[in-house]
């Protein structure tokens, strides 16, 4: 494996990047010391079905290439200490696979005793440096615990193309776990005994691995590692599952299997929002539209925005895993943005950043407001001008004031096509999630037919 690049793109757990069609080298360096285990990396060759096609899309130490040698496990060093990576050509892999899992194992030890674990993932082009054609990227990994298996990166098609996303999810079960869970076969173990050794919290042996000691259960990768519930408690992991379910059951009711949009929410956070957030109504709400995210969101993330007198854009994406500590984060008012309420500069900041996705993909902005809304003529100039791009609106009322020109959207004229819609949900909690999600849901539909008649989307 060549040297390791200089990364120009940090890419932190759960983030992702296009990447070249190309060969792609992924290294994991680490800090050697006294009692550091080495690594060995594998991969998981998944097909449409999130599994294994076979046996052998397993590469691993004991059957080290795959796909006819376009996925091969190499040994390297690197500047910062000891490594190990895989080698991936990406424009050789079969039609039929849809994402590379990258891991790697720990021989003699556990994460916990790794330091500076990190993982580079760079075209293999050795004759170009980064930024002069090369890709290069840098996942830091999270601090070790019990895991002795780590999932560090993916690479997954998407639009003809192939992405990376930075992963960071552990197995405390190795080797073992990981292939049970993508569906290679196991070895030596009929099917009830191994139910019942994996019901005692420890992963079936597979030919040429050796068998764990027993371990808790793995925290399982999932194919959307944004939407994986693992990290949740027990109690807030069965409803947003089953919210997850619910979204599934409303996209298909209404012809969207399959469709992928960015979702973007914003949140009024002025001053007469104060009780709403205080009495845990946002919080609650967060809970029930990050389903909406997980199911239709290209990376299952949301993007989300604060507006008052001025306008923030979060720094991180909502993702389910950290769900906790957004709800938690979101049951008093955030003090950033000012006490007032301007929509206007909130909108104007969206239609700048969403207008045009180098991915061709629409957007679906969840807009919620208190109300008193004050600037209808300038409200709907933006809202006029936007239906020229790929962003759809759905307004959401959350106060019991006066919504202004939302109220009138359907009548708003000089439209490209229908861009927006309003409904007010002055008592949340009393709305079912069926509803809420048909609702929010409800326009969107349509507003995508017609941005394609109107050649808005590809």
């Amino acid at each position: 494996m060549h040297r390791i690049p200089i990364p120009s793109q940090p890419l932190p757990p759960g983030a992702n990047t296009t990447v070249p069609t190309a060969v792609m080298d992924v290294t994991l360096a680490w800090t050697p010391g006294p009692g550091t285990p080495t690594l060995d990396p594998c991969a998981l060759l998944l097909g449409t079905d999130g599994r294994v096609r076979s046996d052998a899309d397993f590469v691993f130490y004991n059957q080290p290439s795959g796909a006819g040698g376009a996925v091969r496990c190499i040994g390297a060093s690197g500047d910062e200490g000891e490594g190990a990576g895989v080698r991936i050509s990406l424009g050789d892999l079969p039609s039929d696979v849809e994402r590379v899992l990258v891991a790697a194992s720990t021989d003699g030890g556990r994460f916990g005793d790794v330091g500076d674990l990190v993982t580079y993932v760079a075209s293999a082009d050795e004759q170009k440096p980064p930024g002069a054609g090369a890709f290069a990227a840098r996942c830091p990994s999270p601090g070790g615990g019990t895991e002795t298996l780590l999932v560090v990166v993916e690479f997954y098609r998407r639009q003809g193309g192939w992405k990376l996303r930075s992963v960071g999810q552990g197995y405390a079960t190795g080797l073992a776990g990981l292939a049970t869970d993508y569906g290679v076969d196991v070895a030596g173990e009929s099917a009830e005994s191994e139910a019942a050794h994996t019901a005692a919290g420890a992963a079936a042996p597979i030919a040429g691995v050796p068998a764990p000691a027993l371990a808790p259960a793995p925290v399982a990768a999932v194919a959307d590692t944004a939407g994986d519930t693992s990290a949740l408690p027990a109690d807030l992991a069965r409803r947003v599952d089953l919210r997850k379910e619910q979204v599934a059951v409303c996209l298909e009711k209404k012809g969207l299997r399959g469709v992928r949009a960015h979702v973007v929410l914003v949140l009024d956070a002025s001053g007469s929002m104060y009780d709403v957030y205080g009495n845990g109504t946002v919080a609650r709400m967060l809970e029930r539209l990050a389903p909406v995210a997980a199911r239709l969101d290209d990376d299952g993330a949301m993007d989300v925005w604060l507006y008052a007198d001025r306008t923030q854009r979060l720094r991180d994406p909502l993702r389910i895993p950290e769900l906790k500590r957004w709800i938690k984060q979101f049951r008093k008012l955030p003090e950033s943005v000012g006490v007032g309420n301007d929509e206007p500069v909130a909108m104007r900041e969206l239609v700048s950043a969403y207008r045009r996705r180098a991915d061709g993909l629409p957007t679906l902005v969840l807009f919620v407001t208190d109300g008193d809304v004050w600037a209808d003529e300038e409200m709907a100039r933006i809202l006029t001008s936007a239906a020229e791009h790929p962003v759809f609106w759905q307004f959401l009322g959350l106060g019991s004031s006066e919504y202004g020109i939302l109220e009138r959207l359907d009548t708003l004229p000089g439209r490209v096509v229908d861009n927006c819609n309003f409904f007010a949900l002055d008592d949340i909690d009393s709305v079912t999630d069926d509803d809420l999600y048909d609702r929010l849901l409800g326009e969107f539909p349509r507003w995508l037919v017609a941005a394609r008649a109107a050649r808005l989307l590809g």
